[in-house]
């Protein structure tokens, strides 16, 4: 078999959930097809060294894009386009021709795009490679994501701007998932709602992110002593993240902060813009770390990380990473949709900030108590997330389906 995955992220090194996403599953195809090859791009605003790629042992094509976002682009295709603005963006003429060239020169079986973003090449996969099936890796239901966020919007003109980005991703995404031949979520919530959005039979396989669980897995277990840390750790230019993180420091941290001040609170991700970074420098208890080059490391450091999210779809990559290192995960309802983790067995959860705040206490107070928790976490993902299991039923349903 022969497969072409599309990316519109360069993920060597992986830098945030979606990135990782797109890596594991070329590491896992790679490995159980004839040939692979993986087409990305690489924004000029976030560089990345070519010797991160070229050291992997399957084929990279890397095109080098400019993806700017701007009021006069934005404005532009409000009035003037149909596609919806996030989509727009990743047009790219260059990206365009190196597909071209790849259909060309291999028959590859198999041509699958990561995320709605890269959706506007379809018509060029049809028009050069009729035969091949196209496949639409769903990483989110994306019009989910943006109806989540005009909800939690307070600013007026933003509010009616996200309601209307939500309506034309919703036709849009219908109509995507219309032309492919399968459409695979990467969570069951968002097989459900992408179902939703057809008449038509979806050929549709759920394949949830995958990681290598034996490179994660800390062998330390949490002593009474009490609790001096927690942590955060996520992508700071993301709006559904910073919805959260201001409801989590508003609402929980600074009462829990006058309480417990000896507890540190540590915040760290990549690209917070600078009033967020401000913002957190008011918050007391807080340390700002901002991008951090080691994951695995700063995994390490804390026992608890907590993850506010009122918005969003998909699937919380790094819930799955913090969970397979056996940390004890507080997290909120959205945040964990798409994970049949159970609060209180897997997971904490609490929706209402009195209840995390309690939450937070219980862990300060007497953290080996949930020793278990950690475990169950990571018998949970390795039984339901490892990747080379799930590479394997994914290669399984496309050989039937292609044959």
């Amino acid at each position: 078999m022969k497969i072409l995955q599309l990316a519109n992220k360069n993920p060597f090194p992986p830098k945030d959930g979606g990135e990782l996403a797109i890596k594991v599953m070329a590491d896992g195809l790679a490995e159980q097809v004839e040939e692979f090859v993986l087409l990305m791009m690489t924004m000029s605003k976030h560089p990345k060294s070519e010797k991160d790629y070229q050291a992997q042992p399957y084929r990279i094509e890397n095109v080098p894009v400019e993806v700017p976002i701007n009021v006069y682009g934005l404005l532009k295709n409000w009035l003037f386009s149909s596609l919806p603005y996030p989509i727009e963006r990743f047009i790219k003429k260059e990206y365009a021709s190196r597909l071209k060239a790849l259909l060309t020169e291999t028959d590859f079986d198999i041509v699958q795009i990561e995320s709605l973003y890269l959706a506007p090449y379809i018509s060029l996969i049809r028009t050069v490679a009729p035969k091949t099936k196209i496949v639409l890796r769903a990483h989110n239901a994306e019009y989910r994501i943006w109806q989540r966020n005009a909800v939690i919007e307070y600013r007026f003109l933003k509010k009616i701007y996200l309601k209307f980005l939500a309506k034309r991703m919703k036709r849009y995404e219908t109509k995507i998932v219309k032309q492919v031949d399968v459409v695979v979520p990467i969570s069951s919530v968002d097989s459900m709602l992408l179902s939703q959005l057809t008449t038509d039979d979806l050929s549709s396989i759920v394949i949830p992110f995958g990681i290598d669980v034996s490179s994660y897995l800390l062998d330390n277990h949490f002593v009474n002593g009490g609790l001096s840390d927690f942590a955060y750790l996520g992508a700071l230019d993301w709006y559904p993240n910073q919805e959260g993180l201001k409801w989590f420091l508003e609402k929980v941290w600074k009462p829990f902060n006058i309480e417990y001040p000896q507890v540190k609170f540590h915040i760290a991700g990549r690209r917070a813009p600078r009033d967020l970074e401000k913002y957190f420098e008011t918050i007391n208890g807080v340390v700002y770390h901002g991008e951090i080059g080691d994951a695995m490391a700063y995994l390490k450091t804390y026992p608890v990380f907590i993850t506010p999210l009122f918005s969003g779809s998909g699937m919380r990559v790094k819930l799955i990473e913090q969970m397979a290192a056996k940390r004890l995960v507080v997290t909120t309802s959205v945040a964990l949709e798409g994970i049949e983790a159970t609060h209180g067995k897997q997971v904490l959860v609490a929706d209402e900030a009195e209840k995390m705040i309690m939450l937070l206490k219980a862990l300060v107070e007497n953290i080996e108590k949930y020793n278990l928790v950690a475990d169950n976490a990571y018998e949970f993902v390795k039984q339901y997330y490892d990747n080379k299991v799930l590479i394997q039923k994914l290669i399984a349903y496309y050989k039937n389906f292609v044959n």
